[in-house]
């Protein structure tokens, strides 16, 4: 649907300081009635949202939040799509260097201005906006309190925590079994990738008698990486492996973009169908998706004699 040339011209002047760098990127967002959680760590890449259904969203960002004279700074778009603001409510003006974002009120931030306009009310920050890496960087707190949060800061972990706003903080066990799972990274140039052991992803299940049934990655010597997500219907449900392969399309699309990810996520989903098979009736999966802009291909396959999903992430030779 075409928008108002308006619309469009603010969507140009956002390219320069909003645009993520995962091309193609679409990134769900949640309405504020449904937000229990927002949490942004310090130096980590991913801002994560805890709804009230009790479901994680993990969404990578391209500027990881920092400290500066003792406020945190979170790269613009991201820290509104956090709280519950979509991308067509945040706009940039490149003429005067402003920041709008429209949620609960309409909030306006200048690059190097200590005020903020909430609605027809100027609040004084004692941090201002700035530019790093060409991104816009706004302070957690002031906005997160504009947009109707309350905020609260975890010393030890590092954690700024937003919460509706005039109810208590929530219980954060579930979020922080996410935040803080353990990242296994391997590959080279462009086969890096990062994955997360979210749900025992590559821990051994307590009914799997021999031990050999549980996800891993391993590398091999010219840089390439196979993922193995498990599926043997008889150690884990659908929902667990549907975790992992999530976990692995995140990653995916945090290191190759939403587009090539998507293409993923498809052929990882036909695959599960094969990997839990028990009649012998769906068959051996296989799919091959090319990336030739990264010089990366990979191979998805599952079922046959392995009730577990692999895919190869290569180098293309």
């Amino acid at each position: 649907m075409k928008k108002l040339i308006t619309l469009v011209l603010a969507a140009i002047f956002t390219l320069s300081v909003f645009v993520p760098v995962f091309a193609g990127q679409k990134v769900a967002i949640k309405d504020q009635d449904q937000i229990k959680l927002v949490v942004f760590k310090i130096g980590d890449s991913n801002y994560y949202v805890e709804d009230k259904d009790g479901n994680i969203l993990t969404v990578p960002m391209d500027v990881a939040p920092y400290i500066k004279d003792g406020r945190t700074l979170v790269p613009a778009r991201f820290l509104g799509n956090a709280l519950g603001v979509p991308d067509e409510k945040i706009t940039w003006d490149q003429n005067t260097r402003t920041a709008t974002l429209q949620g609960k009120k309409k909030l306006t931030l200048v690059i190097g201005s200590l005020n903020m306009k909430s609605d027809d009310e100027v609040v004084k920050m004692d941090v201002a906006p700035e530019i790093k890496s060409g991104r816009t960087m706004l302070l957690a707190r002031y906005v997160a309190e504009g947009l109707g949060y309350e905020v609260g800061w975890d010393a030890v972990r590092k954690l700024v925590i937003c919460w509706e706003e005039g109810t208590p903080q929530p219980d954060m066990s579930k979020i922080l079994k996410e935040i803080e799972a353990e990242v296994i990274t391997m590959g080279k140039g462009n086969t890096k990738i990062s994955i997360r052991n979210v749900e025992g992803f590559f821990d051994v299940m307590p009914n799997d008698r021999w031990g050999i049934h549980h996800g891993f990655m391993y590398e091999l010597t010219d840089g390439s990486v196979a993922v193995r997500i498990p599926a043997n219907p008889l150690i884990y449900t659908v929902e667990q492996s549907r975790t992992y392969i999530n976990e692995t399309v995140r990653a995916i699309k945090a290191q190759y973009g939403d587009s090539i990810g998507n293409k993923v996520a498809e052929s990882l989903q036909e695959a599960l169908v094969s990997a839990r098979d028990t009649t012998g009736m769906v068959g051996y999966y296989m799919d091959d998706i090319p990336y030739p802009e990264k010089r990366v291909n990979f191979s998805i396959s599952g079922g046959g004699s392995s009730s577990c999903i692999e895919i190869w992430i290569a180098n293309m030779n």
